[in-house]
């Protein structure tokens, strides 16, 4: 099924690897997977897929495990911190990230069995961002990871991401992925020698929180599309 998106992208939906998706571009351009946050869905990242096809690359939006149109029936209470308490929703988290990261793995590594590139790019947004670190410590065939206002899972090991390139962005007062998580990943990888190895980028948004005001949006994207094209 088709659709004509606001900037003249066609937009397509359907499945990969079994899994709800969306996606744009031309098959024969460097292909990625684009997540959404908690409690979102495909449909999120619409407008970046459209940018994403307009900047030359095939990019695929999908739902992460339980959304979209494969949303958990109580999803609210899962994720519910007041009734079940922070350990448990944060465990319901932390599988989510993970199913969802093994997701993106086949789903990519079906867009790079039709395309003549052998690696792809993961960009994420929030909880996306999370799956994004997950699914670049996984596969290899991740070799650009953008994360937006998310963040390692705790159990990242930042020595598995040393060949892959990383570019955060951040708001400087978001509240709800406090910015020290990505701060202590830079630092743990700075450590370990990645600056002899694959680039790593941290963007700090002055003032920003978790929701970035559409100014922020308009001053970061072409950082996030030239970081991409690197």
């Amino acid at each position: 099924m088709g659709y004509r998106g606001a900037v003249g992208a066609a937009i397509e939906k359907g499945t990969w690897a079994g899994v709800p998706a969306l996606w744009a571009g031309d098959r024969s351009g460097p292909a990625g997977v684009v997540l959404h946050g908690l409690g979102g869905a495909k449909e999120d990242q619409w407008i970046d897929l459209e940018r994403l096809a307009a900047a030359g690359y095939f990019a695929l939006a999908i739902d992460a495990h339980g959304h979209g149109e494969r949303r958990f029936e109580d999803f609210e209470r899962r994720f519910d911190r007041a009734s079940r308490g922070d350990l448990t929703v944060d465990q319901e988290f932390e599988q989510c990230v993970e199913r969802t990261a093994r997701d993106v793995g086949d789903v990519l590594h079906a867009a790079l069995a039709e395309s003549p590139h052998q690696e792809g790019f993961v960009l994420g947004f929030s909880m996306g961002g999370f799956v994004g670190f997950r699914t670049a410590e996984l596969y290899t065939s991740v070799s650009t990871l953008v994360c937006v206002a998310g963040a390692p899972p705790r159990a990242t090991a930042a020595a598995r991401l040393l060949n892959t390139r990383v570019l955060t962005v951040h708001g400087e007062f978001d509240e709800l992925v406090p910015i020290e998580r990505v701060r202590s990943f830079h630092t743990q990888a700075r450590a370990l020698g990645v600056d002899d190895r694959g680039p790593h980028e941290a963007i700090e948004i002055p003032g920003a929180g978790h929701v970035f005001k559409p100014q922020e949006w308009a001053d970061v994207w072409p950082l996030i599309v030239a970081w991409l094209a690197a």
